[in-house]
């Protein structure tokens, strides 16, 4: 009888165990994609929205500033200031740009759920 209060659990229950952790653990790995694709979408809301409303206000400034400056120059001094406005305005859009580049590609996507299955890999080996 003491043989088997002592002897180890046997195949089924372990393999039940087994099951109901993996489960689990497949569970809380699906919980944390779900939160950071909602975290991602509304990241990239915020950042079409901001971006809208700043392209329409930076584009309605530039074009007043733009048509008061070739309006009060002189007739002679127009051509030289709007080639001066275009590389000015070349400019300023291509550092827009880079901005925009390197604020979409700070973070990888998904990084949390990767190093999570990569520490889960890292304890199965």
């Amino acid at each position: 009888m003491s043989d088997e209060l002592s002897s180890p659990p046997d195949l089924i229950e372990s393999s039940k165990k087994l099951l109901s952790n993996a489960v689990n653990m497949f569970k809380l790995r699906t919980e944390l994609i779900g939160i950071e694709i909602l975290e991602e979408k509304s990241r990239l809301l915020k950042a079409i929205i901001f971006t809208c409303g700043a392209l329409i206000s930076i584009t309605l400034f530039l074009m007043v500033i733009t048509f008061s400056l070739i309006f009060f120059s002189k007739e002679a001094y127009r051509m030289p200031v709007i080639g001066i406005l275009l590389i000015f305005y070349l400019g300023l859009g291509s550092t827009c740009m880079f901005v925009l580049l390197k604020l979409v590609y700070k973070k990888a996507i998904f990084s949390s759920t990767i190093s999570e299955l990569k520490k889960d890999q890292e304890c199965l080996n």
